[in-house]
């Protein structure tokens, strides 16, 4: 029994992909595997040992903050569900005007990087921002503090629902139009 071996052809793009693998494995793949090893080491001698997790969870502070962490990322996840879906079914499935224009706001909006867009709301809804001071002096409204769990999902739920928008978008945009049209009949 004579079995064929698929050969590689060495080219440009083979090489290319190959130094780009590299590249990944150098700056992602081994930084993430030594910091998991060194979770399991004792700082002192090296050994393998599980005593950093059970210091961890020792302490409220730490698995507090691992707990609020998760409590953060599904309650966003929840409302730029809730945000994303919604808007990408009515653009996707009626005729809206500036459809274009809204589409393309929508991806602009996700090349700000983070930083950009948790400072910007600091400037706009902080202590002294434009718009606490608006609503304080013109209307004698308190508006809520940004700075605390609701501050964190407002911000991160209008930075992150453009990418749920655009995830449904694409799936309903790739629906065979006969399939809506026969459910609603």
């Amino acid at each position: 029994m004579h079995m064929n071996k698929a050969k590689i052809k060495w080219d440009f793009w083979s090489t290319i992909t190959v130094v780009i693998m590299g590249i990944f494995a150098l700056f992602l793949i081994y930084p993430l595997l030594s910091l998991f090893i060194s979770g399991f080491q004792d700082t002192e001698t090296g050994a393998f040992t599980l005593s950093n997790f059970t210091k961890f969870f020792q302490k409220k502070y730490y698995y507090q903050s691992m707990l609020n962490s998760f409590k953060v990322t599904i309650s966003v996840t929840i409302l730029a569900i809730l945000i994303g879906a919604p808007i990408a079914y009515f653009m996707t499935c009626y005729k809206i005007k500036l459809k274009g224009l809204v589409e393309v706001l929508v991806i602009i909006s996700m090349l700000s990087p983070p930083f950009i867009g948790a400072y910007s709301w600091i400037l706009l809804a902080g202590r002294s921002g434009v718009i606490t001071k608006f609503f304080a002096n013109v209307f004698n409204i308190e508006l809520p503090s940004i700075y605390g769990f609701g501050g964190i999902l407002l911000v991160f739920t209008l930075k992150l629902y453009p990418f749920i928008y655009l995830y449904v978008s694409g799936a309903l945009k790739k629906i065979d139009v006969s399939l809506s049209e026969a459910a609603e009949v």
